[in-house]
């Protein structure tokens, strides 16, 4: 019995804080313990003076909520990983309704894969976004659509424009639109107009990738020389449609190929 009690005082230090310590006669919380802790029973957080607490569900993890808050319980959902297989990691999509007004004319000259962003060409500033990617094997999908409006009513005027996917200021897809007025009877003509692309090679891995969305006045024909709104209607004024109608919208995708053991990341 004087056995029990000796280890039963050199255990346990309550100091005249109210700490408690376990092996440790310099406590540093209400419960200080140095060493292992077997549970037989449940551990309830959140508790309160007239409530016990949650005790949490099959397989919920512990999780802390930072200094002044008590943890809570939440459940961690893992994927089943299959070794080469494409996983999609992260998606989201965004809208703009600023758009751009383009009257630079910049030629005809075809676009390649991989060019850098020229400076000469009106990014949609709202569509900048920054993503990251966490495995070496990967591959981005991109899908953009935007209304195109010219302000003509004479038959046969257009203009000729191309926009483009950048990541990193490197072109990954485009879509060169002809867009006219095809007779006298209507009015600011408009057009939507779509863009799927994805990259040919993997990125590199980083927090950092950015994607631009980018556009450029090629040519006007017809004797047009009025104005290109692309995801914005041609003018304040117009009447047919709206800055909700015309607004241009973006989707990011990145497919990676996980490592077959997942590493939990806060």
């Amino acid at each position: 019995m004087k056995k029990v009690l000796s280890i039963i005082v050199l255990s346990f230090v309550i100091n005249s804080f109210a700490q408690v310590g376990i092996n440790t006669i310099n406590p540093r919380a209400s419960l200080d313990v140095q060493g292992g802790v077997t549970i037989r029973g449940n551990i309830r957080t959140s508790g309160t003076d007239t409530n016990k607490g949650q005790t949490g569900r099959m397989s919920n993890l512990l999780v802390s909520r930072g200094a002044g808050n008590s943890p809570e319980w939440r459940s961690l959902r893992l994927p089943i990983v299959k070794s080469g297989r494409y996983y999609m990691l992260f998606a989201n999509s965004y809208s703009d309704r600023v758009g751009i007004r383009p009257t630079t004319l910049t030629g005809t000259t075809p676009v390649t894969y991989d060019m850098a962003l020229p400076t000469s060409w009106s990014v949609i500033s709202n569509l900048t976004q920054t993503f990251s990617v966490i495995n070496p094997v990967n591959r981005v999908f991109v899908l953009f659509e935007a209304v195109a409006q010219i302000n003509s009513s004479a038959q046969y005027h257009g203009v000729d424009f191309t926009c483009g996917v950048f990541i990193d200021d490197k072109l990954v897809g485009a879509r060169t639109v002809d867009l006219y007025q095809a007779t006298t009877a209507g009015n600011s003509v408009f057009r939507t107009f779509t863009i799927l692309a994805t990259t040919d090679q993997p990125l590199s891995v980083s927090n950092s990738h950015v994607i631009k969305i980018a556009c450029t006045r090629r040519s006007n024909y017809g004797g047009f020389t009025g104005n290109l709104g692309i995801g914005i209607p041609e003018s304040a004024t117009t009447a047919n449609i709206n800055d909700f109608m015309s607004q241009s919208s973006l989707r990011v995708e990145v497919f990676e190929t996980p490592a077959s053991t997942l590493n939990v990341v806060n």
